[in-house]
């Protein structure tokens, strides 16, 4: 979880590692995307994945994924 932390506070700050550090890890790639808290458990989500998908660890979903839900519902039952 400290790895983690100094990612996020690398990317978020633009703070350089050594040289030699392997940006193209899982983990960086992680660190750099946005992140916002889910409303109902306080989880950060990456943003996209929040507004479009939901909370993956407590099931909230955002009125966009539930319209788009929606729609895709309406279609299936035409």
């Amino acid at each position: 979880m400290i790895a983690l932390a100094s990612f996020e506070t690398a990317a978020k700050w633009g703070l350089e590692f050594p040289s030699g550090t392997n940006y193209n890890t899982a983990a960086w790639q992680e660190a750099k995307a946005a992140k916002e808290e889910c409303p109902e458990c306080g989880k950060k989500v990456a943003v996209e994945e929040l507004l479009k998908e939901g909370c993956p660890w407590c099931g909230w979903i955002s009125a966009r994924a539930k319209s788009a839900q929606n729609q895709e519902d309406e279609l299936v039952t035409e």
